[in-house]
């Protein structure tokens, strides 16, 4: 098993305290919190959906909920593009617990999903404070930031290693175990490009 280094120690500080934020009622603190983890370009992935679905939880506008759950969603789907559902045990417990949460955030955004005449008192409402818009830019430049900083194989397979409680060669281990199929997009299985 991998030790936790400081840093990875320090994400799993900042994640328990603005889950205590968030337990703590003190929702304004725990989003403000919650938006800085998530800037940061090396948060792993195990933190990063964990904060993401807790943010999409906890905000209270039903769209950017919605964006929440969808980068959450997609950052899921892409460890387990990388780490198949059967795999790996150690892997796949907290991936199946993650799947838990955002299939339960999913349902309760389609039960609150604003209805039209809403969305139109919601869109209103925003124009007025000011945001909207800018909010949702913001939002999308720091995904893309995050992600685009954290696009080294290399960094992410040791934060990965070290959020597993694995280290890097056992990661590596099981990627070597992996049918050749999972390892190429379908074209260079196919010999295409």
């Amino acid at each position: 098993m991998g030790e936790e280094s400081a840093t990875d120690a320090s994400f799993r500080k900042r994640y328990e305290d603005i889950c205590d934020l968030r337990d703590e009622d003190r929702l304004d603190e725990f989003v403000e919190k919650a938006k800085e983890l998530l800037r940061e370009s090396h948060l792993p992935r195990y933190y990063r959906i964990r904060t993401l679905i807790l943010t999409g939880s906890t905000v209270g506008n039903w769209h950017d909920a919605m964006r929440y759950w969808k980068d959450a969603e997609n950052l899921w789907r892409f460890v387990r593009r990388r780490y198949p559902d059967g795999e790996e045990e150690s892997i796949d417990r907290p991936m199946r617990a993650i799947r838990e949460d955002l299939d339960e955030l999913r349902t309760v955004l389609d039960e609150e999903k604003p209805t039209d005449e809403e969305e139109g008192d919601e869109a209103a409402q925003a124009k007025l404070e000011g945001i909207g818009a800018d909010m949702d830019t913001k939002h999308a430049e720091d995904v893309a930031r995050a992600a685009e900083e954290s696009d080294d194989p290399e960094e992410c397979l040791e934060a990965d290693a070290l959020v597993l409680g694995k280290t890097v060669e056992e990661l590596r281990a099981v990627e070597a175990q992996k049918p050749f199929y999972t390892k190429a997009s379908p074209l260079e299985s196919q010999g295409g490009r």
